[in-house]
Parts: structure tokens; sequence; C-alpha cells
């Protein structure tokens, strides 16, 4: 299964982005589609432990700012879900990149316009 990594401002609506308030804290969530076998679980045919493949990296910019990084030494969760704040003061892509225990670069961006005060 190759990972995927999708990143969504919330709220969402219908799929479009809602503009954000310049200046205000903003809500964002990266969901990230990865395995993450942490290498203690056993595989149930052949009782061999299934090696730790998990996501290790992740980097999350907005308008060329590094906003957010986390390294990891051990497995999060299948399927990692992370929510955090940022404050855009300026229109721009928010960017993250993830990279995981076999260098594999996974990636993903969502343009942000800006809405009123």
């Amino acid at each position: 299964m190759l990972p995927e990594l999708v990143l969504n401002p919330v709220p969402v609506v219908a799929c479009d982005q809602v503009p954000v308030v310049p200046g205000q804290p903003s809500l964002a969530q990266l969901m990230i589609q990865h395995p993450n076998s942490s290498g203690l679980a056993r595989d149930q045919m052949t009782q061999l432990y299934i090696p730790a493949y998990y996501v290790q990296r992740i980097q999350v910019s907005y308008a060329g700012r590094q906003i957010l990084e986390a390294q990891v030494d051990f497995s999060i969760s299948e399927n990692p879900n992370f929510r955090f704040y940022f404050i855009p003061r300026e229109r721009g892509e928010l960017k993250a990149v993830v990279i995981d225990t076999k260098d594999r670069t996974i990636e993903g961006t969502v343009h942000v316009e800006l809405g009123q005060n």
C-alpha cells in the first residue's frame, strides 16, 4: 500500500476551502494514509514479526514558513491524523511533507484564501 496524504483546512464545506480570517487562529487537519507498523506485531499466518514501517518526519509550512515539525521514532497509529492551529497573515499554500522509515516522501498542499476581518 503506497501512502497518501490528505491535507484539509477545517472547516471544509462541500470540498471547497472556506476563506480564513487574517490574523486569527485557523484550525487545520493533516490526515496521512499510512500503515504505520510498529515492528512489535506478529503476522497471524507466519507468526513472524511484521517489520517496523511508520511515519518518521512531518513538516508543515504556510506561505513558505515552517509552522510545525515532528520527528518520531515510534509508530504513532495507523493512518495518523493531526489537528493544529496556524495564524494566516496573507494568502498562501499550506504544505505538508511526510517522510517514512523507508525514506518515501509524500507531499500535500492546499491553497488558503483569506476572508474579511
